[in-house]
């Protein structure tokens, strides 16, 4: 999903089959100026997870719906969202990476220092929903986030 000011892409998840498939929870976002990522370390957030959807809302949220895992094999019928706001960037003295914040894998080192509330939340529950299932495409029309 694109930010709204359109300078960065996050990704959340997918699956590695190099060596027997894996589902992944891992959280990325890639500078679109810089051609940089750099892996969001956060303590919590949605389960391992691949053929899920995601958009990015115009306040800078991005909304992960659905998937699949394979270890238990489960389809996800939930909405997670994550607050991009809520991380800032700064110095990286300590040369780990810390909760809540994340590492920066090409140039400089960086630490994204993020507020004390929970970076991801779970949303829900709906009065309506649709079943378990993957695959599901997301879009943005205007101010509103609408499953396909």
């Amino acid at each position: 999903a694109v930010d709204p000011d359109g300078k960065a892409m996050y990704v959340f998840g997918g699956a590695d089959c190099s060596a027997g498939c894996k589902c992944k929870d891992d959280l990325w976002r890639f500078s679109i100026a810089a051609g940089q990522w750099t892996r969001l370390v956060v303590q919590t957030g949605p389960n391992n997870r691949h053929f899920h959807s995601g958009v990015m809302s115009p306040r800078a949220s991005l909304y992960i719906f659905g998937g699949e895992s394979y270890s238990p094999y489960k389809y996800f019928n939930d909405v997670w969202r994550f607050d991009v706001t809520a991380v800032t960037a700064g110095a990286d003295d300590a040369g780990d990476v810390k909760t809540n914040g994340t590492k920066e894998y090409h140039g400089d080192p960086l630490e994204l220092a993020a507020n004390p509330e929970p970076l991801w939340d779970r949303r829900g529950p709906l009065q309506q929903q649709p079943g378990p299932d993957v695959g599901w495409p997301q879009a943005r029309l205007g101010d509103q986030n609408v499953l396909v």
